[in-house]
């Protein structure tokens, strides 16, 4: 497996432990830090960067927790996952949706911006863009290499963790909604699954 954007090698530090072989690519050399004291083999870099840091034949890309929403442009998302992934494999990506009903109600309740658009967060120091994109912008961005396996919300009725939600908390009703058509991009996050076809 192939875990682009890692940050501090959590997603690859679990799955290593139940089997998996993992190699993970992160642009912070902090988070790089972390992930290697936890074990796992983090090299330099991002999305740009996967091919010619990984090499092809992977069974799965994971790009979790908003990775997508840290890229300025994802019109070459296909072609990059392609040169990485092997035909019949799988991508994974978890990205922060640009709609989240219980988090647009607490943050309009406290004066505060709704998600929408471009914006740019300050981490570090370092300025970093941020986008929300679509379910529609992602397919398109994956094209005809890919074909979307599974689309769902996470979080649906879940606060942000800023606003107090908790990590690992779901409504009973989330598993029920989060995969209806409507409401699929309503989640705190998306989730989509890609099989790789050409």
């Amino acid at each position: 497996m192939l875990d682009i954007g890692a940050g501090s090698g959590a997603d690859s530090a679990a799955l290593r432990a139940a089997g998996c072989e993992t190699l993970a690519i992160e642009p912070s050399a902090g988070m790089r830090a972390v992930a290697l004291e936890r074990g796992v083999v983090a090299l330099a870099g991002g999305l740009e960067q996967a091919a010619e840091l990984a090499g092809p034949d992977y069974d799965v890309v994971l790009l979790n927790f908003g990775v997508l929403n840290c890229v300025a442009r994802i019109d070459e998302l296909g072609a990059t996952l392609a040169r990485v992934l092997r035909v019949g494999g799988r991508v994974v990506l978890v990205w922060m949706s640009r709609h989240c009903p219980v988090e647009s109600v607490e943050r309009l309740a406290r004066g505060q911006r709704l998600r929408r658009g471009r914006a740019t967060a300050i981490v570090a120091g370092q300025e970093i863009p941020v986008s929300w994109w679509s379910v529609a912008a992602v397919e398109a961005a994956l094209g005809s290499a890919f074909r979307v396996r599974r689309v769902e919300a996470l979080g649906l009725l879940v606060p942000a963790p800023d606003l107090g939600g908790r990590p690992g908390w779901r409504s009973e009703w989330d598993p029920w909604l989060s995969r209806w058509p409507i409401l699929r991009e309503w989640g705190d996050h998306t989730l989509l699954v890609a099989e790789r076809v050409s």
